[in-house]
């Protein structure tokens, strides 16, 4: 008598050995999310093999979805199971959540839907895995609520002319109260306005009260420049201000902050800041909370200290960015920290 595990006698007697690995593919189309409020994403797969899948194999690593624009990965939570058994066909659902709580224009483009290799088992011995392959795609196209496009490189404000001058947005969103986004063309947007230290926006620093999020079109081609006058940003307490993909540049204060100070919340994703000055916080002054991520804060200046960053309260982390040749008199050419500060790769 022969004993088989996982594989089948044939007409001659002989062992054979189950080597088929097991396939998976959309249930249905995966839907496109094009309207705002939307917190999740749902997946249906099918799998199926020629002798049974082990639905013990099924969890939330099963499937990668992936941003074409950014390349960011999220994973998708398994939600249910057709059979708690295995069987030749399974179905399994799964959801995914927005990665900013809802889904909205930031996160807009194509997201590709793959299985995981490795993952998902047949009921053979030795198992046989899925291999990686695309299963789908869909498409996020939120419209963006609150959206001001400049169309103007000079720093006038309220000229009349029709153009819109990065001056003339911050104020738009400002007396708009809510949640607002400014799309920057790219070129070099020059703030030639001084006036140190005030708070009126026809001059000097440009004031965040509320949530604004600034989008350049690349870093190193959206360039915030501002020769030297005042700090460049001044994001007030309770105010949020989110910065993609622009570089500032030339930003200068007599207290603290070059380019940004930051007493609500701070988010600087795929930017640069470089030759700001100021005594504390060459670059960026944070009494309030810190996000920096994929970014270069390089040849920045402290009369005290921290020329890239003087952390001085609130939180702080900072992912995946470099800084480089920052000086500082004082303490902390790089960081000077007096509060809690994350540093993650």
């Amino acid at each position: 008598n022969r004993v088989a595990t996982g594989g089948r006698l044939n007409a001659f007697g002989a062992l054979t050995i189950d080597t088929i690995a097991p396939r998976a593919a959309l249930s249905q189309a995966i839907a496109d999310i094009t309207t705002t409020n939307i917190a999740v994403q749902e997946f249906q797969i099918d799998y199926t093999d020629n002798v049974a899948i082990n639905w013990l194999s099924l969890d939330g690593s099963d499937l990668v979805i992936t941003s074409r624009i950014t390349g960011e990965t999220y994973t998708a939570v398994l939600s249910s199971v057709s059979a708690q058994t295995n069987g030749p066909l399974l179905q399994a659902s799964y959801r995914m959540d927005a990665p900013g709580g809802t889904w909205d224009s930031l996160e807009n483009g194509t997201y590709e839907v793959s299985l995981r290799g490795g993952q998902v088992f047949d009921a053979a011995a030795p198992p046989n895995a899925g291999a990686t392959r695309i299963l789908g795609t869909f498409l996020v196209n939120v419209p963006n609520v609150g959206e001001i496009e400049v169309t103007s490189f000079a720093d006038t404000f309220n000229d009349g002319s029709g153009l819109i001058s990065l001056r003339d947005a911050v104020e738009e969103a400002r007396d708009q109260n809510s949640a607002n986004t400014i799309i920057l063309p790219a070129g070099v947007y020059q703030l030639t306005r001084t006036g140190a230290d005030n708070d009126s926006v026809d001059t000097g620093d440009l004031d965040v009260f509320d949530d604004l999020t600034i989008i350049g079109a690349r870093d190193g081609e959206t360039i915030i420049e501002g020769q030297h006058g005042d700090r460049l940003f001044d994001v007030h307490a309770g105010a949020m201000l989110r910065l993609f993909n622009v570089t500032l540049s030339g930003g200068t204060s007599d207290t603290a902050g070059g380019a940004v100070r930051n007493q609500g919340s701070l988010v600087v994703t795929d930017s640069t800041l470089s030759a700001n000055s100021a005594p504390n916080g060459g670059a960026i002054y944070n009494v309030g909370n810190l996000t920096i991520t994929s970014s270069t804060i390089v040849g920045n200046t402290a009369t005290i200290d921290g020329a890239g960053l003087h952390h001085a309260g609130g939180t702080a982390h900072i992912t995946n960015s470099t800084f480089s040749a920052n000086a500082a008199t004082g303490r902390g050419g790089a960081i000077h920290s007096e509060a809690s500060l994350t540093l993650s790769s």
